[in-house]
């Protein structure tokens, strides 16, 4: 089988993302499956072809921040995603891919504008969703106007919601066991529990994992924070960051990449809030120290982990020394978020993992 995989292209870096859709690649392609990806050049994809797409530009005179309270309409509308020239150049870049690679599936992951080619070439697709990407809360009309003058000059019909769109998908996918993400019942959905491909346990060790992918703080300032927060303790502490030099100080060792696998077997993860990582923590039964940006997907990756009682959240804009050691404390004294962690680990596991995806194939 040959299938074009479509990522987002609003972000160069998006380590949820990238992530999944490198598991993909890997997985499909050791099964026997031809796999290509639309996505920007500097995506950084492995052992694939890659048919090369534009970035959305941003407008700052009319864009709104992308904070917790903002519809799924409202994110892409922010970041440029749901521009009519944009969305035009989009569905005619992944048009050309299809021309040229002749898929017999597509795997989308957040463009319109695949759902959309989808339509126009006839091709099945599956997309990629999360529970806060239907949020039934109001926004502002001209959030999809561009999407939907993209819609008419292709002579499809018009929507009013992101929603009616991903309903036009062969198959909706989320990752993750129902009490993480909740769907209502008349948005059919095909669950799977892990985003890696073959999930292993491992027995705790007392190791912390700082993963921080996004954050407003300077390189130097992370460093500063993390150091003088563990240096010292008596256990192992392995962190990384954006444009983080890799270093080994007594038990504190800078990462030289983001390895999301060496979450399995930590005693705390601490973390961005990340689709990516917070499934990871998930699947391994990890309690997560959750660094919320506010931002719309990973404030609703943070309150379930608060809810569920996996783990506990700190704004970024109160991250210090004192509250980052005060907050990983707060996860390894009380034994209750290790337990809750294990519980949702079953279920996560009770769901499968990324390999069940080619039983729909």
């Amino acid at each position: 089988m040959k299938i074009l995989i479509t990522p987002p292209t609003t972000r160069r870096e998006d380590a949820a993302s990238r992530i999944l859709v490198q598991n993909m690649i890997d997985l499909f392609r050791q099964n026997g499956h031809a796999v290509s990806v639309c996505a920007p050049e500097d995506s950084r994809y492995r052992n694939t072809e890659l048919f090369p797409a534009a970035r959305p530009k941003v407008s700052f005179f009319h864009r709104r921040s992308e904070g917790a309270g903002k519809t799924y309409e409202e994110y892409l509308y922010s970041v440029g995603a749901l521009d009519r020239d944009y969305l035009t150049a989009d569905t005619e870049t992944i048009r050309k891919a299809i021309a040229a690679f002749q898929p017999d599936l597509m795997i989308d992951d957040g463009r319109a504008a695949a759902l959309i080619a989808s339509r126009l070439d006839n091709i099945r697709i599956f997309t990629l969703v999360s529970a806060p990407m239907i949020r039934t809360r109001r926004f502002p009309a001209e959030c999809i106007n561009g999407l939907n003058e993209v819609l008419t000059s292709y002579r499809l019909e018009q929507v009013l919601q992101m929603r009616s769109l991903l309903e036009t998908a062969s198959r909706r996918i989320a990752f993750s066991p129902p009490a993480v993400q909740p769907f209502p019942d008349d948005f059919p959905i095909t669950r799977i529990g892990s985003i890696l491909p073959y999930p292993e346990a491992a027995a705790p060790t007392d190791k912390v994992v700082i993963l921080l992918h996004e954050s407003s703080y300077k390189p130097k300032q992370l460093r500063k924070m993390i150091t003088e927060a563990f240096l010292g303790a008596p256990y192992p502490v392995e962190a990384w960051y954006p444009d983080c030099l890799t270093a080994k100080e007594r038990n504190l060792h800078f990462l030289p990449a983001m390895n999301y696998q060496t979450i399995k077997d930590a005693l705390v993860c601490i973390h961005d809030g990340s689709d990516a990582l917070f499934n990871a923590c998930l699947s391994a039964g990890v309690p997560q120290l959750i660094i919320n940006n506010g931002s719309w997907q990973k404030n609703w990756n943070a309150y379930a982990a608060e809810r569920l009682g996996t783990g506990v959240v700190l704004a970024e804009d109160n991250l210090s020394m004192e509250s980052l050691y005060e907050n990983y404390r707060r996860l390894v004294a009380d034994d209750y978020y290790r337990q809750q962690a294990r519980f949702l680990a079953d279920q996560t596991a009770a769901m499968g993992s990324l390999e069940d995806i080619m039983q729909y194939f």
